[in-house]
């Protein structure tokens, strides 16, 4: 008697990438040798005796291969459970320090006594102003507009260009004499268009205000350099590099580093700011995934450059289709495709051979449009029409082109064109 077909054959071709790539194999390997019954399970807090040590001595080890990939000092260098908390850590971390007096800019302060309220302070009644773009992540935008909605500060959110980016002069223009803090992504999650991030920062530095990257789509993708960017935070995923789910990097520099408040209370773990038993194989899977993305980005970058190139030029048989990202400067293995005349519940339905999105992972329980299309001034019909292909290390050029010959025989069926192929439901 012959066995039941596996449920892995069954899967689609996986096209979403931007939401969480396959765990590498060398990274799993890494994993479990800290995942070993007998030796390697001690609690890297545990002063008092040899597992201990040795869990310490490899924690530092990872943070020192993950300062080497992204290019900081490994002081800086802090672990989380994801890219979400380090923005958390970031944002919460940041403002209410400020508003606490521990951290202190030179034209805002919290209203202490020796303050003279020549710069625009509480004195006036002035609350810290914040800034952020329209097409960021919703861990940064919520968690900013929870301060706002709070009245803790007021916020500003900045409209990108039609390709989803932030300049710096539009920064510049939007910047008041109570900005404190800024937080701009590196690479956007739906669009993969690239914000030029250090001269971002620089004009940040030159007005004394804080600036915080979201960097999770980053690593493996473009190039990273955290000292260059000059950023004074910095958020990094596991899952997004082909690491581990659950586990991510805040980036501190020397502004903030041992200046952040806590989100939790608790021990003395991660220097004082992130309380909680680290989660050492997971760590160590981090650094290992990041080691690699960091060492095989100009190769694997040029091999993804072909086959974005290869599944464009398949899509010119469809007509009427638009590439949201345009010319601008992007990481070429993000994809958002909008097909004019396709009800985009009915596509996603009918891609049943490739696993897709309609944008970020953390909207997709919704049918609304992608708020960053919207963002990017997009008709609401065409952003709902639209999905986000993305691809990585494990995909080849005949995954490629049947994913392309996919997509343009169901677009040619929802139409009612003429060639398209039979789609159904499944």
């Amino acid at each position: 008697m012959s066995s039941p077909p596996s449920p892995l054959s069954t899967l689609p071709a996986y096209f979403d990438y931007a939401s969480a790539t396959p765990l590498d194999p060398r990274v799993r390997d890494a994993m479990l040798v800290f995942m070993d019954h007998e030796v390697n399970f001690g609690n890297s807090s545990a002063a008092t005796h040899r597992y201990g040590w040795l869990a310490q001595e490899q924690l530092e080890a990872a943070r020192v291969r993950v300062a080497d990939a992204v290019g900081c000092d490994p002081l800086g260098v802090y672990f989380t459970s994801g890219a979400t908390e380090s923005i958390n850590l970031a944002i919460t971390g940041t403002l209410e320090s400020l508003i606490q007096g521990r951290l202190k800019t030179p034209h805002w302060c919290s209203g202490e006594k020796e303050c003279s309220g020549e710069k625009g302070c509480s004195e006036k009644n002035v609350l810290p102003h914040a800034i952020t773009g329209a097409a960021e992540h919703k861990a940064v935008l919520n968690t900013l507009q929870h301060w706002a909605d709070a009245g803790r500060i007021r916020l500003t959110v900045l409209k990108p260009d039609a390709h989803g980016r932030i300049s710096a002069e539009s920064l510049a223009a939007s910047l008041e004499d109570s900005t404190v803090f800024v937080s701009i992504q590196h690479v956007n999650n739906e669009l993969g268009v690239i914000n030029p991030v250090e001269a971002l920062a620089q004009l940040c530095r030159q007005r004394h205000v804080f600036f915080h990257v979201d960097a999770a789509q980053s690593l493996g993708k473009a190039p990273v350099d955290v000292s260059a960017w000059g950023a004074d935070l910095v958020s990094f995923s596991g899952h997004k590099a082909y690491g581990p789910k659950g586990v991510g990097v805040l980036v501190c520099g020397s502004r903030t580093r041992g200046f952040l408040t806590p989100l939790m209370q608790g021990g003395s773990h991660e220097r004082g700011v992130r309380p909680g038993t680290v989660a050492l194989h997971q760590v160590v899977g981090l650094a290992e995934a990041f080691s690699i993305a960091a060492t095989s980005y100009s190769v694997e970058r040029t091999r993804f450059q072909g086959l974005r190139a290869m599944f464009l030029a398949r899509l010119q048989s469809l007509s009427d289709w638009v590439l949201h990202s345009g010319e601008a400067e992007v990481v070429p293995s993000i994809l958002s495709l909008g097909f004019r005349g396709v009800e985009g519940e009915s596509l996603l339905i009918a891609l049943k051979d490739i696993a897709v999105s309609s944008g970020s992972a953390c909207n997709s329980v919704t049918l609304d449009p992608s708020h960053v299309l919207l963002a990017c001034g997009i008709e609401r019909t065409l952003a709902a029409s639209t999905i986000r292909l993305s691809f990585g290390r494990f995909t080849d050029e005949a995954q490629m082109l049947a994913a392309a010959d996919h997509i343009v025989a169901v677009v040619g069926k929802l139409r009612g064109e003429e060639g398209g192929a039979d789609v159904g439901r499944t």
